[in-house]
């Protein structure tokens, strides 16, 4: 336990309003300031949790865009895989036709690759990059598989396949559309919130990347704050495992919400203002009633005339009233006390006492031609009265 003797006078408050003040103010300070961290806290958490909802949300949406990109992909080469001149191209070895035919779909779809992969392991396409072996190829294309993505030089593109029949499988017409920078941030465009794309072989991904768990949002970074979704793509190439790698900035997602917690600073700021000022007057209406019973204390002790105004019917003000009763007693009692002082028990009559001190004061005032006179009776035989008849009828005779 601490004694009050050992806390420095520096650090204690002589005054009891700014003790009260200032407790009731400090303690309104700690619950707003939990208020204000618990607030900012869910705030936060729910930023988070709405950052990664949208980033998950636009991975879904990511595999939608790549999906229906395919399927257009595929229709384009539809098309020329059920030309009858093109597969008759194909079926008797036409080089010059198919090559002619390539270009042309090639140049028409926008795409950087279109090329035909046979039956018998052979290929013929319009490429603006090294194109992968038909051995690559071959298990994905023979079991079915319509589109996936492939290697392009040292790019990955979205490659869709389309089988040409006559009417039996003699090949595949294979159409293929780069994944890079450029692709990804147009298609990052279509994004509701801003995000970075990027395909990349499973190699190449960063040890992080590489052990988050598939179709999950993860976060990086201590400072700048970074969401990431990794998803697999299907693959129409062996040995490229492609991942889809969407990232979001979650210090910038949160930045949003750095208004709002501005906003709460000020209201706890504005509420702690209105605090301090409540506490002041709250600490002011309970001290003032006993700063006035203190200078009527004062007062009594030093013999003057001491009452409080009792303006209220609670603890202080029945204080108060109880202060005046007491006051009022104590005054009489001390007119019994200077009555019994100076004057007869008996027959309540002036005492020796205060006859002498009166005529002290008649022989102050008398002027030197006055003169004063004293008189005084006694009873002759009052013994014999006492004797004979008893004190009480003596007392009667006085």
């Amino acid at each position: 336990m601490i004694k009050l003797s050992a806390i420095p006078q520096r650090l204690r408050f002589r005054s009891l309003k700014m003790r009260i003040a200032v407790a009731y103010a400090a303690l309104s300070t700690v619950i707003l300031a939990a208020i204000l961290l618990l607030a900012g806290d869910g705030i936060a958490r729910f930023g988070e949790d709405s950052a990664s909802r949208d980033l998950a949300a636009n991975a879904r949406v990511f595999d939608e865009i790549i999906d229906l990109r395919a399927q257009q992909m595929r229709g384009s080469a539809d098309v020329l895989s059920r030309d009858f001149g093109f597969r008759e191209a194909v079926a008797t070895g036409d080089q010059a036709t198919i090559e002619s035919a390539l270009v042309s779909l090639r140049e028409r779809s926008r795409s950087d690759a279109a090329f035909v992969v046979g039956l018998d392991g052979t290929m013929t396409g319009s490429a603006t990059a090294a194109l992968p072996t038909a051995d690559d190829l071959w298990d994905a294309l023979d079991g079915g598989q319509d589109h996936g993505i492939i290697r392009i030089g040292d790019k990955l593109a979205l490659a869709a396949a389309s089988p040409i029949e006559v009417p039996d499988t003699i090949g595949w017409l294979v159409l293929a559309q780069p994944l890079d920078s450029a692709e990804m941030r147009g298609l990052a465009k279509l994004a509701a919130v801003d995000i970075d794309a990027r395909v990349l072989p499973a190699s190449q991904l960063t040890a992080a990347l590489a052990a988050a768990p598939s179709g999950q949002v993860v976060e990086s970074g201590d400072r700048d704050r970074m969401l990431h979704h990794v998803s697999a793509l299907p693959s129409l190439q062996a040995g490229i495992r492609p991942r889809l790698v969407l990232d979001h900035s979650l210090s910038k997602a949160l930045g949003q919400y750095s208004g709002l917690q501005w906003l709460l600073v000020a209201l706890a700021a504005a509420g702690l203002s209105l605090v301090i000022v409540l506490s002041w007057r709250i600490a002011r209406t309970i001290t003032r009633p006993l700063s006035a019973l203190d200078e009527a204390t004062r007062r009594l002790g030093e013999g003057k005339d001491a009452a409080v105004i009792v303006t209220s019917d609670d603890e202080i003000g029945r204080l108060g009233a109880s202060f005046n009763t007491m006051v009022a007693a104590i005054a009489e009692r001390e007119r019994q006390i200077t009555h019994v002082a100076l004057h007869d028990g008996l027959t309540n009559l002036p005492n020796r006492k205060l006859f002498v001190e009166q005529l002290d004061q008649a022989l102050a005032r008398r002027r030197d031609a006055a003169r004063l006179m004293v008189v005084y009776v006694d009873l002759d035989d009052f013994k014999v009265v006492n004797d004979t008849l008893g004190h009480p009828a003596g007392d009667a005779l006085l």
